[in-house]
């Protein structure tokens, strides 16, 4: 009987021959294991130096408690098929008591295999759904869509293996629809995360990789920014082109020095110099008027 080969060996020898693989289902384990083909989120990793990159790539870091709530509420929306089957709702029970214990370990057996999601968290992701399924033009963007496509392909620049992961691609609209949870959607909050959390250039990593996987660019990023708390509202964004443009130039200084360090396998970290720090003119401002409050 034949073994079938391992999906991350098929990438690579599908790669290494046509230097691309569109729509690829994979495990996300599998795909975050693949570290030979670098991600928007590895790469970033250089923007503060060569030497936190390594480190990051040596040191990965456990799923924190938001970021686990952040995957329960992208299966709610994107793969609500499989949310019931992978999440169990955990009751509250007193574990002091004999009783309370014994609720816990029999809901534990009937749940195996399950994660638990405490009243809370799923409380809040059926707050996103119903205030999703309340706006039809946003509702759209999670209907007739491939939810965790994944893609692979050979930089032609620089010879490097990169690979992305659309939280949902609608082919039919040709659109990347990139779900983030956040403690705040408001306008003003949100369009600064879009650049303090670089999903401006994961926008232009993501809309490129697509492009030299498919041969088709996308037609635009939209990302769509759910509440985790407040009242779990919801709110759209999209990128224009010479935000696209920007991001783009920054991700690719990124890729260029990430090439240089791998050639000279060196990975500098933090200049070895004083920095300098001289009050800024807004404190001294506040000094010249005697406004000690700050």
């Amino acid at each position: 009987m034949t073994k079938e080969k391992p999906i991350e060996q098929t990438i690579r020898e599908t790669v290494a021959k046509s230097k691309k693989m569109a729509f690829v289902k994979i495990p996300d384990t599998n795909y975050h294991a693949m570290t030979d083909f670098i991600s928007h989120s590895m790469l970033r990793g250089m923007k503060s130096t060569p030497s936190k990159f390594m480190w990051n790539m040596k040191n990965p870091r456990p799923a924190s408690t938001a970021q686990e709530l952040g995957t329960a509420i992208h299966m709610a929306l994107l793969e609500p098929e499989r949310f019931s089957s992978h999440y169990a709702i955990q009751p509250k029970v007193d574990r002091r008591t004999k009783e309370g214990k014994a609720a816990a370990e029999a809901w534990g057996q009937q749940n195996a295999g399950k994660v638990a999601l405490s009243d809370h968290d799923n409380d809040v992701v059926e707050k996103i759904l119903a205030r999703v399924n309340l706006k039809p033009k946003l509702k759209q963007f999670f209907e007739k869509g491939q939810a965790e496509a994944s893609f692979f392909v050979v930089d032609k620049e620089s010879g490097l293996g990169l690979r992305c992961r659309t939280d949902y691609f609608i082919e039919e609209l040709n659109v990347i629809v990139d779900l983030k949870t956040t403690d705040c959607a408001e306008t003003r909050v949100f369009l600064k995360d879009i650049t303090d959390y670089g999903y401006n250039t994961q926008a232009a990593f993501y809309m490129d990789v697509v492009e030299m996987a498919t041969g088709k660019r996308p037609d635009a990023f939209v990302i769509i920014a759910a509440e985790k708390s407040k009242d779990c509202d919801v709110q759209k964004f999209t990128l224009t082109q010479k935000a696209l443009e920007d991001g783009r130039i920054i991700y690719r200084y990124w890729l260029n020095t990430l090439k240089q360090c791998q050639a000279k396998q060196e990975w500098p970290g933090y200049k070895d110099e004083f920095i300098a720090y001289n009050t800024p003119q807004w404190l001294v401002e506040a000094i010249e008027r005697g406004d000690f409050s700050i």
